[in-house]
């Protein structure tokens, strides 16, 4: 990949989250619709559906010299040779991080993104996890305590532990969900300043918009 320029930055969780971008002009690009055939049968018999989406790749010369492969994205951006690409991705001061996450074509304000889920990777990103086994322990007390106040209902261990768990789920994931919703929103401000960038934007011109 090309040289990377930091257009937004962030400290979230451990460290910093960079939103960084590499420019590059299309050699070539292909784009396609593909055709999903979906089949249900009911009561009513057999009922088949068809969906289409478009699949766009392309092949990029950076501003180093070197070339990069783009490969095909649902719905992603079209380009015409000679347009000028941006690829947007996120990493952390340990280079943990998505290299291809959102592309912007400057040539036509054009913005297409990956849906991805960050959980994935978010405590090696910023520290912060969705903790699915830490709340069964304190639930599990609030349900004990909760059948000893009622000790007639043979249901009421499990009407503390329930809520219980969701609320300690909520308690300890809160950071992880956080961290998420702030990282989307940086990558979108930087998506947007890339793109107000214009068609004649160089890789100098958008390492100052980090500012």
């Amino acid at each position: 990949m090309g040289n990377k320029i930091i257009i937004e930055q962030e400290k979230i969780g451990k460290g910093s989250v960079n939103v960084t971008a590499v420019l590059g002009t299309v050699l070539s690009a292909d784009s396609q619709m593909v055709a999903n055939v979906h089949s249900n049968r009911d009561a009513r018999g057999l009922n088949v559906s068809t969906s289409y989406r478009n699949m766009s790749g392309m092949w990029l010369q950076m501003d180093d010299g070197r070339e990069m492969e783009l490969p095909p994205m649902q719905n992603g951006i079209t380009a015409r040779e000679g347009q000028k690409v941006a690829v947007i991705g996120i990493q952390n001061d340990d280079g943990v991080g998505l290299q291809d996450w959102y592309r912007v074509n400057l040539s036509t304000g054009a913005t297409s993104f990956r849906q991805v889920n960050l959980y994935g990777i978010m405590k090696k990103l910023t520290g912060a996890k969705l903790s699915w086994f830490a709340p069964i322990i304190p639930a599990a007390l609030l349900g004990v305590v909760v059948a000893a106040m009622n000790p007639n209902s043979p249901a009421a261990f499990f009407g503390g532990l329930i809520p219980g768990y969701l609320v300690c789920w909520f308690l300890m994931s809160g950071n992880a969900m956080g961290h998420q919703t702030k990282i989307l929103d940086l990558v979108k401000k930087a998506s947007q300043k890339v793109a107000d960038a214009g068609p004649s934007a160089t890789s100098d011109q958008l390492a100052k918009l980090n500012v």
